[in-house]
């Protein structure tokens, strides 16, 4: 018996709104509006008027000899400043980067050596992502927000050195802001732990990685800028040094949404069920 017409189009129709969900699910991608890995020895974007560059191990083999490296940013002064334009106002976006952490850093120390306090050792990234007529950072007047991304300690000291007070830092990767009792190196995600404090050094990562902390801002209602202050009191090479590579800029990835899923799920369900329906009945 010839079933209705409306009948032989549930099948279809099942399948169009299956489509239709998937079409209406945010697809996941990444928009990136700055890049630099300093393999072109290129500061583009960065505001200090002197730079270094230097290469650096990237695999956890010993600075001196590094077994693979890369081509890093090694600022001359304490303060850097990054300053990215071409943003689109009230996005959200995601400030990627890999952070070098050199030597005889002493995380939340206090102990005097030589007539000098060892620590604390501080880092800290602040965003300035809204700005009246995109006037740059250093006008503190003219920002509209300002939010910290990290306000940490680190350190590569352990107890065997016997040099400091303490030997705990406030870093961790859930621990990006305020007062924090983390073992050296916890966090890192590529380190060499050596004999010497003067060789070790740890390789953070930020927005990219397992379990790694995902740094995002939001851009002011009117702003097209958005400025990042890096700091930490570094000693230079021979001593305590920070370093960043691999820095980016994107549009924060979009994650479909649960109750999306859940319909796609379901919708996906009844339509295998009527196909099964069908071929059962050997009706196609």
């Amino acid at each position: 018996m010839l079933k209705p017409p409306f009948m032989k189009s549930r099948t279809l129709v099942l399948l169009l709104s299956v489509l239709a969900a998937f079409a209406a699910i945010p697809i996941a991608r990444s928009q990136v509006v700055y890049s630099n890995d300093f393999e072109a020895f290129t500061s583009t974007g960065f505001q200090a008027p002197s730079t270094n560059f230097i290469t650096l191990p990237t695999d956890g083999s010993a600075i001196e000899t590094p077994a693979a490296t890369s081509v890093f940013f090694q600022p001359s002064a304490q303060n850097q400043t990054l300053r990215v334009t071409g943003l689109t106002p009230s996005t959200t976006y995601t400030l990627t980067f890999d952070l070098f952490i050199g030597r005889s850093w002493d995380g939340n120390s206090t102990a005097f050596f030589n007539d000098e306090t060892l620590g604390p050792d501080n880092f800290t990234l602040s965003a300035a992502t809204g700005f009246v007529n995109n006037i740059p950072f250093s006008n503190t007047f003219h920002q509209q927000n300002f939010v910290s991304l990290l306000n940490t300690s680190f350190t590569n000291s352990r107890p065997s050195d016997a040099i400091n007070n303490d030997y705990t830092q406030n870093y961790s990767d859930t621990n990006l802001l305020g007062a924090g009792s983390s073992p050296y190196l916890t966090g890192a995600d590529v380190m060499h732990d050596d004999s010497n404090i003067f060789l070790r050094y740890g390789i953070y990562y930020f927005s990219h990685g397992a379990g790694n902390p995902v740094l995002n801002f939001i851009t002011g209602s009117s702003s097209t800028v958005a400025e990042f202050q890096f700091f930490a009191a570094g000693q230079g090479i021979s001593d305590e040094f920070w370093a960043v590579d691999n820095v980016q800029v994107s549009v924060a990835t979009a994650v479909p949404e649960p109750a999306a899923m859940a319909l796609l799920t379901g919708l996906s369900a009844l339509g295998v069920f009527a196909w099964h329906r069908r071929r059962v009945s050997g009706r196609f």
